[in-house]
Order: C-alpha cells, then sequence, then structure tokens
C-alpha cells in the first residue's frame, strides 16, 4: 500500500471516528496499528464490535466481508461493519455501513426487535 493510500485510509478512519463520537459513541478512536497479523478492525472503543473502513475507489465486497469476518474472529467480537466512503459524501454518516444477513439478524434480535 502506498502511503498516499495509506493517509487516505487513516483519514476515512479519522472521519468514521469523529462521526461515531457525534452520535454517542465517545470512546471511539482509530485503532492504533501494532502489526497486521491479529488485525482487530479500524475503529477501537466500541466493545463487542469491530469496524473496518474503506476509502477505495473500487470496490471489492466480497474480499473486505471476508476479511471483516477474520478481525471479528481475531477480535471475539459480537459483530463487525464495514464502513465503505461513498464518493462526493463527505461525511460518514452518508456513507455504506455493511455487514452480512446473519450479523444483521443478530443486532435486530439484540435489539428487541
Amino acid at each position: 500500500m502506498s502511503n498516499g493510500s495509506a493517509r487516505k485510509g487513516r483519514r476515512a478512519e479519522i472521519a468514521v471516528a469523529e462521526y461515531l463520537r457525534t452520535v454517542g459513541f465517545d470512546h471511539a478512536e482509530p485503532t492504533r496499528r501494532s502489526g497486521w497479523a491479529d488485525d482487530r478492525g479500524d475503529i477501537d472503543g466500541i466493545p463487542g464490535v469491530v469496524i473496518e473502513v474503506k476509502d477505495q475507489q473500487r470496490h471489492c465486497l466480497p474480499e473486505w466481508l471476508r476479511e471483516l469476518q477474520a478481525e471479528v474472529e481475531n477480535a471475539g467480537a459480537a459483530c463487525g461493519v464495514l464502513v465503505v466512503k461513498r464518493k462526493g459524501y463527505p461525511s460518514p454518516a452518508d456513507w455504506y455501513w455493511i455487514n452480512t444477513g446473519t450479523e444483521w439478524t443478530s443486532m435486530a434480535k439484540d435489539a428487541g426487535l
């Protein structure tokens, strides 16, 4: 990954953490990098949830969802979500927040739906 790509990705992670703090997840922050072998997502501070952030022009959902699932397992988390930056939309509130049907139904049940 080039330094430009890494910087772009880090900016997206910071934007997601800032957005999450504005909606009540006060401890959300970009993950401090400690190596890639045991990746646990891009955002810390929300126990039991893994958040993977992508800011790439070419979308590769199957690959990214596999990566997310591995990170959920690495973290022993209850669920995960893939956040994909949407071209032309600066706020993460308008980006795509994606997970699998299994994760969505689990979250819906936990919410009492």
